[in-house]
């Protein structure tokens, strides 16, 4: 909830255009941001400057509280196709000896989906608001205003074509334009919304992620992309939406033989194929994180005493189901934990579960 008196580090965003063209939910994540935020940084500034000032300046912001996000309302959206290179041009290049100047002319198709933004510019406004106090803003003056000169420096936030102007200042609560957006605040209990929020070292693995990337060729060896790591995950309620009362994962069956394929398993068989192999999943990526056995048992495997059945996490095949040609297979499991927890053995299991073989 946005406090009146608190002051804040607000960073302004406004859209060009009318178009959101990043992939994941509006609005985008802090930790998209925070990325936009590194890539203004290094524009421009010496080796110097920004180890002694920018570096510094975006280690401070990656490790405070995640922050609200003042966003507004979408209307929909709509789906085209544009052409680009191939993002594995070099690696066929490299491995397979093909031409590279025919691999040049090779274009993939790439489907986007834009949302649309408000018509009127001045609506296109998106907020980001970190809680300062006023003694912090005065210690950490010089990381917040080169955080603000960052931020003038900002081009784009989504894809290349998601054009930006940003503006960065302290203020207070009461201060905080609010009209025309809908708030979306960091919360404890599960909900629809969960973001990526930096933590620290993401900023290090961002500049290793880039460095790696930009040398891809130099040994002869082809590095495959690789997305940070070094985030959290943080649930934000939106303004007039309820929480869920229990945190839940969705994973979908995939064939193990690397081709992406989707696996299907008959529903009458589910509760005695997917629901165990799903379990027995859980159980191992839970020992290899190296949480207690007695926990994995009750909460993860489910031995619980006939009383306390509801304090662990539930597996549940999910049936395709909704089109006239659906024949009720089973495609994709949820993991449910019980009503009031807070999300943690769910967030664990996203992490590691896609890539265990059931």
């Amino acid at each position: 909830m946005l406090d009146q008196k608190t002051c804040y580090l607000e960073l302004s965003v406004l859209y060009l255009t009318d178009r959101y063209h990043g992939k994941g939910d509006w609005p985008p994540s802090p930790a998209r941001l925070f990325q936009a935020l590194t890539a203004a940084g290094r524009k421009g500034s010496s080796s110097s400057e920004w180890h002694h000032s920018v570096a510094l300046s975006l280690k401070w912001l990656e490790e405070i509280s995640a922050p609200l996000i003042f966003a507004p309302e979408t209307t929909g959206s709509g789906a085209f196709v544009i052409t680009g290179p191939r993002n594995q041009g070099d690696k066929a290049v490299k491995s397979m000896g093909i031409d590279e100047k025919r691999m040049r002319k090779q274009r993939d198709l790439k489907p986007l989906s834009p949302v649309f933004l408000p018509e009127a510019l001045e609506n296109r406004f998106l907020r980001y608001l970190w809680s300062v106090s006023k003694a912090e803003a005065e210690k950490h003056r010089s990381e917040i205003e080169s955080i603000c000169r960052m931020a003038k420096k900002m081009t784009h936030l989504g894809y290349g074509i998601d054009q930006i102007a940003v503006h960065g200042r302290i203020v207070q609560g009461d201060q905080v334009q609010s009209e025309n957006v809908k708030l979306y605040e960091p919360c404890e209990r599960p909900t629809l919304l969960r973001y990526k929020v930096p933590a620290k070292g993401y900023l290090e693995n961002l500049i290793d992620l880039y460095e790696a990337k930009r040398n891809r060729l130099s040994s002869g060896v082809v590095f495959p992309y690789s997305h940070p790591e070094k985030y959290r995950l943080v649930y934000y309620r939106k303004e007039g939406e309820v929480s869920m009362d229990r945190s839940v994962s969705i994973f979908a069956l995939k064939s193990i033989d690397g081709s992406g394929r989707t696996v299907s398993v008959r529903w009458r068989d589910a509760a005695m194929t997917v629901a165990p192999w799903a379990r027995h999943g859980a159980g191992v990526i839970a020992k290899k994180e190296g949480y207690a056995k007695e926990w994995i048992d009750r909460f993860v495997l489910g031995h619980t005493s006939e009383g306390a059945r509801d304090q662990r996490l539930s597996y549940l095949p999910l049936p395709s189901i909704g089109h006239k040609h659906a024949d009720g297979g089973i495609r994709r499991f949820a993991i449910a934990e019980p009503v009031g927890s807070k999300g943690k053995a769910t967030e664990i299991l996203e992490w590691g579960l896609p890539y265990f073989d059931l």
